[in-house]
């Protein structure tokens, strides 16, 4: 006489939160002969066929699952196993500030970002705390008026209630009385003396129809490649952008891409005379959109000869697979140095809307009688007696400001930016403070960091 099969569930687990995996097993069923099928109600709707299903319960509750097994005369048996499906524990969310700037002088603009933060679930409040007010936005700014140390707070609160904080501290130092004033006006690069642009004062070509057009009554010049408008007035900053395809190269230019946007000093070549010193200041910020080139590195400031070949020194942001950089770091590089091409690191690394502020100190000469001297948000990165101009052509050089890719040059560099979604760089100028002297005149050598320094 034929038997009924007898049904034996089994799981590798019966209780866990939401969603929850379980791997169902039906081998230990037996019957007198064979059993000839097997059906899985979950009891959330799916079923199974398999001997050993898989399933997922992706709902809070208890499931009595059911295993039916019918051997091949037709006769049957259930077996239940019950498996319990949790709630996910509420888990406390993840307050993560960051800031554009941590220190600089009064008045000081920070832009304050927390939408970084993180929960499990969701983020339902974002409390920022500022000396005089509250703020209630994932990301905001705030200005600084009076110097001091701020512990500013942002609290983080999710739907139930759990909350987080986390806190940064901004130095804001006095404002600078000895930094030059927008009312004394440029100059040429031959003068000696104080000069400053301010560019919401200064109309800049529109147009470059030779790529070299000069403004500021003669005293600066576009030096562009390869189309019109990629300098242009932004309030009071230049903005210097450069697509290598679009527009397409005009006429007058050698090249086929854009490869150079930038701004130089004039008269060109300036020939400055050994032992020149020039103090440069100016802020640099890279665009909303900037993204790290994997391939192609590039120029934003650069002391040249105005001959043909390499600038004695210049700053670069360049790939990792140079100099032992960082992805996108800036290198002080100077090729003047008689012993050895020099490549500094500064440790600075720039994305989208670092603003960096620049000072450089140079004495044009040869060998240990030149000076450099590089800082960048007020830290000391290159600081140097050494040459800073090359034998053959032994005078100072004409400061150049902007974007320069000489990658861009060739279809080849053009291709490798676009493979990694790169067709456009955007950056900004702030006011350009320079001071130049010669070696008889009484301030020579004397420290001018404050009087040049950017805001």
């Amino acid at each position: 006489m034929n038997q009924a099969p007898i049904a034996k569930a089994n799981a590798d687990r019966e209780i866990g939160q939401v969603p929850l995996s379980v791997n169902f097993s039906g081998s230990n069923s037996s019957d007198d002969t064979s059993i000839h099928s097997y059906f899985w109600d979950f009891k959330d709707g799916s079923e199974s066929n398999e001997l050993n299903p898989s399933h997922i319960f992706n709902e809070i509750g208890i499931f009595n699952v059911e295993l039916t097994v019918t051997d091949e005369q037709g006769l049957a048996d259930q077996d239940i196993i019950s498996v319990v499906v949790e709630e996910q524990p509420n888990e406390i969310p993840t307050a993560i500030a960051s800031v554009n700037i941590l220190s600089g002088e009064a008045p000081l603009k920070v832009d304050f970002t927390g939408s970084n933060s993180t929960d499990d679930i969701e983020i339902s409040n974002y409390i920022w705390n500022f000396p005089d007010s509250e703020v209630s936005e994932p990301d905001t700014s705030y200005v600084f008026d009076q110097a001091g140390e701020f512990d500013i707070t942002l609290t983080v609160v999710d739907n139930t209630g759990l909350k987080d904080s986390t806190l940064i501290t901004i130095t804001v130092t006095p404002e600078n009385k000895d930094r030059l004033a927008c009312q004394i006006g440029g100059g040429l690069a031959n003068q000696t003396g104080k000069k400053v642009w301010c560019w919401q004062n200064i109309d800049i070509p529109s147009g470059a129809l030779s790529g070299g057009d000069s403004f500021s009554n003669g005293e600066l010049a576009l030096s562009v490649e390869c189309s019109e408008n990629q300098v242009v007035n932004f309030g009071d900053q230049l903005m210097f952008k450069l697509n290598p395809i679009s527009p397409e190269a005009a006429n007058w230019c050698n090249n086929e891409y854009n490869l150079r946007s930038e701004i130089r000093t004039l008269p060109w070549p300036v020939k400055q005379s050994l032992g020149t010193e020039e103090w440069l200041g100016w802020s640099y910020t890279f665009g909303d959109n900037y993204e790290v080139d994997n391939q192609n590195p590039w120029l934003f400031f650069q002391m040249h000869q105005g001959v043909n070949g390499s600038p004695p020194f210049e700053l670069a942001v360049v790939p990792s697979s140079l100099y032992g950089a960082e992805n996108g770091e800036v290198v002080v590089i100077n090729e003047a140095n008689l012993e050895e091409t020099d490549r500094t690191l500064t440790g600075f690394v720039p994305t989208a809307g670092t603003t960096l502020n620049i000072v450089v100190h140079v004495i044009h000469d040869l060998g240990t009688k030149g000076m450099l001297q590089v800082w960048i948000n007020n830290k000391l990165v290159y600081d140097k007696k050494v040459g800073t101009v090359y034998a053959d052509t032994p005078w100072g050089g004409n400061a150049k400001f902007g974007i320069y890719k000489w990658g861009w040059r060739e279809a080849v560099g053009v291709q490798s930016s676009l493979n990694q979604g790169i067709n456009n760089l955007e950056t900004y100028m702030g006011p350009l403070r320079i001071i130049t002297r010669k070696p008889n005149d009484v301030d020579y050598n004397k420290n001018a960091f404050n009087e040049v320094v950017p805001r």
